[in-house]
């Protein structure tokens, strides 16, 4: 969709279910990472990372 906006025209995108789930794993991933690297090598996994991100991301999405 265009729209007129003080005489430049501007696209308007809707994000497709597909850009909205890749934009959610990327989230995730990010997150998992900073878990990652806030523990220390010998405790957790990163099993336990992507589960815990996942859930803080997809509790806030909700939000």
């Amino acid at each position: 969709m265009n729209v007129k906006t003080e005489g430049r025209s501007t696209m308007h995108h809707r994000q497709t279910p597909q850009r909205q789930k890749e934009i959610t794993q990327e989230k995730i991933r990010f997150r998992a990472f900073e878990l990652f690297n806030s523990r220390s090598p010998d405790q957790g996994s990163d099993m336990e990372d992507w589960l815990q991100a996942e859930r803080e991301i997809k509790n806030n999405h909700h939000k």
